[in-house]
């Protein structure tokens, strides 16, 4: 592109800007709907992961590395983690596959050990099944696989939606 090239601005500036509506802060949304599982993912060995119903609580976090309030997510997901673990709280983080290899991802997990099982969504199936169009997308998902709540910021109900599906307090929170 060449400075006096107004198609390459144009580019450059539709490309930003879909990079900032995906990364935009949002709202929960409490849902009671039926969920897309199963659905298949890849792990980061490359072999198939059937993403299904049946622990207590399925939280599926829709991250980039490329997205900077994704990566800042990642304590709050791991203390959230750390709360539940041994209660039937069940962990993904699936990678969506905008601007992303396995390559890739292989890479941050080495440098920043996420927490939960991280999975591509390598042909964007999973992505579209659950309308990830902004990142980071919480979905919290009961037993059956219903969709309890939708949630663009971890802050937002993510930990209280949980709880009240496990019941009880996270760990160390008086009761």
């Amino acid at each position: 592109m060449s400075p006096g090239d107004p198609g390459g601005r144009r580019r450059i500036a539709a490309f930003v800007a879909a990079g900032v509506l995906l990364c935009a802060p949002g709202t929960a949304v409490r849902s009671d709907g039926p969920g897309p599982l199963p659905l298949p993912l890849e792990a980061l060995d490359g072999r198939e992961v059937v993403l299904r119903p049946g622990a207590a609580v399925l939280h599926v976090v829709f991250f980039a590395t490329w997205c900077p309030p994704c990566v800042d997510e990642m304590k709050g997901l791991a203390d959230l983690e750390s709360d539940w673990v041994g209660r039937g709280y069940r962990l993904f983080l699936v990678a969506v596959p905008t601007r992303q290899t396995r390559e890739r991802l292989q890479a941050f997990v080495r440098s920043s050990s996420p927490p939960g099982e991280v999975l591509f969504d390598r042909g964007g199936l999973a992505t579209r099944a659950f309308g990830a169009e902004r990142l980071p997308l919480h979905v919290v998902l009961d037993a059956k696989g219903a969709v309890v709540l939708r949630s663009e910021s971890l802050a937002d109900e993510v930990g209280s939606t949980v709880a009240g599906l496990l019941g009880g307090p996270r760990r160390g929170t008086p009761r």
